[in-house]
């Protein structure tokens, strides 16, 4: 009969155990959703912000590439 009380406490103690973790686990999947929510708002900026910057840099290096050949031509 000890042994089955043994036993018993030790399977109620790996159950607590386990809901523990549980618990810990649905908290990091919780704090993990949120953060990969904050990242795609994140990246969805910086795709436009990166997008506007290579089509600023198509205009300036073409307004370059124009100011150089005057300025060879005027040399």
């Amino acid at each position: 009969m000890e042994i089955l009380t043994e036993e018993a406490d030790a399977i109620e103690k790996k159950r607590l155990e386990n809901r523990e973790e549980l618990l810990r686990m649905q908290v990091k999947l919780s704090q993990l959703t949120t953060a990969n929510g904050r990242n795609k708002i994140e990246l969805e900026k910086i795709t436009l912000s990166n997008e506007t910057l290579i089509k600023n840099n198509v205009v300036t290096d073409e307004k370059n590439t124009k100011l150089d050949k005057e300025i060879v031509n005027l040399i």
